[in-house]
C-alpha cells in the first residue's frame, strides 16, 4: 500500500509479494476492506460503561494464488465505495469507525492460510503519494 490515507471513491492499489516455502499451494488470495465500528457508552468522567465492536466487510475481491515452493508478485486494487462512512473521533465519543485491508491466502482443506490486516484511514480527502511545491 503506497499510502495509508484514502478518500471515498478512490482505489487502494496493492502489491502482494508471495514467497511460498511450504508444501501447500495457495489457491487464491482474498482481499477485503473491513469496517470496524466501535460503540461505547461513557460516564461523565469518561469511564467506559459498555462497548461493542461490529466488523463488516465493505468490499471483497479475489486474486491469484501461488504454487508451493514458488514466488509471485501480484498487483491488484480494492475500490472504496462512495457509501463509506467515517467519524471524527476527536468530537464523537459514542462511536469510532476504523478501516483495515485484510489479505488472506486461501489454501486447501485443513491447512490454515495466513491473514494480514493493514489499517487504513478513509476520509473525505485522500493523502497524496508525493507533494509538489507550488
Amino acid at each position: 500500500i503506497p499510502v495509508t490515507g484514502y478518500a471515498v471513491g478512490q482505489s487502494i492499489p496493492l502489491r502482494i509479494e508471495y514467497v511460498n516455502r511450504s508444501r501447500v499451494d495457495v489457491l487464491r488470495t482474498k482481499i477485503r476492506l473491513l469496517r470496524n465500528v466501535k460503540y461505547s457508552i461513557r460516564r461523565a468522567n469518561n469511564q467506559v460503561i459498555k462497548s461493542r465492536n461490529e466488523v463488516t466487510v465493505v468490499t471483497e475481491t479475489f486474486s491469484a494464488g501461488v504454487r508451493r515452493n514458488e514466488s509471485a508478485d501480484l498487483q491488484c486494487k480494492i475500490d472504496i465505495p462512495i457509501t463509506t462512512l467515517n467519524s471524527n473521533g476527536m468530537y464523537c465519543t459514542l462511536l469510532k469507525i476504523e478501516y483495515a485491508v485484510e489479505i488472506e491466502g486461501i489454501v486447501e482443506r485443513w491447512h490454515a492460510g495466513g491473514i494480514i490486516r493493514l489499517p487504513v484511514a478513509i476520509g473525505s480527502v485522500g493523502v497524496n503519494e508525493s507533494h509538489h511545491d507550488q
